[in-house]
């Protein structure tokens, strides 16, 4: 047994038993990989449905034009980076500050 693997034992016995539990849980999904039963999927198909159905409420602009899914992500894309631009740094300290996940 590795000098690592003894400080790892070690600090694991100085946890108590609701720690124990939760760092048991990540070890054994950090061990079984996204192949557990327990990881999150993505279905591409589903999510590009709903991505769809919102374009398709969307009036077309004073051209005519209707976006295509695309384009709508896109523009989300470049709302979200401009939002992230303003909002990460706080003119009034100086200090940068964290973003709210999307």
């Amino acid at each position: 047994m590795s000098t690592l693997e003894r400080e790892v034992i070690e600090k694991f016995r100085l946890l108590d038993e609701g720690a124990r539990k939760r760092v048991l849980d990540l070890i054994e999904r950090e061990t079984h990989g996204a192949a557990g039963a327990h990881a999150p999927t993505f279905n591409f198909d589903a999510w590009w449905a709903q991505v769809e159905a919102a374009r398709i409420t969307l009036p077309p602009d004073s051209s005519g034009h209707v976006l295509a899914a695309s384009e709508l992500l896109a523009q989300i894309r470049e709302e979200r980076d401009a939002d992230i631009l303003v909002h990460t740094h706080d003119p009034a300290t100086s200090k940068s500050s964290l973003h709210k996940p999307i």
